[in-house]
């Protein structure tokens, strides 16, 4: 957990399950230099890995390890200013909700909001939310019609680190909608949404 390049691996495969090759290049990193990482993880029983023909696919290994990913996330903002400095330049005010997320799924589920999925296709697909609409900010001109201008739209992507969704609420407010970014990731919507019986 002191490994910076760990902590990387961590936040993408809490998006989707994902090949050495792809995290190699999320994180930056050589593929040589990701494998040992994972291997570490591996040993440490943080993560798991299953074979899909000659590929294997690294996962968390269950879903307390996210909780505590997440929660370290809640400890190192709560302790460090500068990580609350960062957070709101990654994650601003202005185009973020004040809303609860229970709240912003209440409004969602009555049809008077829309969800969007800002992600890439890869965690899009492997941390799929029932209901929400997949917008990547490239494809915004070509996916917005199906969204009344008179609902909501909140935009959430791979967290409050995460800078995907801005651009695109940038966008649809500059084209008439009324859009709102959220911090919480695809897990925290999931499990919201089950205790209010949203699916």
């Amino acid at each position: 957990m002191a490994s910076p390049i760990r902590l990387r691996i961590l936040q993408s495969l809490a998006n989707s399950p994902s090949t050495v090759e792809t995290l190699s290049v999320k994180s930056g990193e050589s593929i040589a230099n990701t494998s040992q990482h994972l291997q570490k993880m591996l040993r440490a029983g943080l993560l798991k890995c299953e074979k899909n023909g000659v590929s294997r696919i690294y996962s968390l290994a269950n879903e307390k390890v996210l909780e505590m990913w997440l929660a370290l996330q809640n400890l190192a903002f709560q302790l460090n200013p500068q990580i609350q400095q960062d957070e709101k330049a990654l994650c601003p005010d202005e185009l973020c909700t004040s809303l609860s997320l229970a709240e912003v799924l209440k409004l969602v589920k009555s049809g008077k909001a829309v969800l969007v999925d800002a992600r890439e296709l890869d965690d899009a697909d492997g941390s799929p939310i029932n209901g929400a609409l997949h917008i990547p900010p490239a494809d915004l001109k070509k996916n917005s019609a199906p969204i009344a201008k008179s609902k909501t739209v909140f935009v959430f992507c791979r967290g409050r680190y995460c800078t995907l969704a801005n651009p695109l609420v940038e966008k649809l407010r500059g084209k008439g909608f009324k859009a709102f970014r959220l911090r919480e990731m695809a897990y925290e919507i999931q499990k919201q949404a089950e205790e209010i019986q949203w699916n």
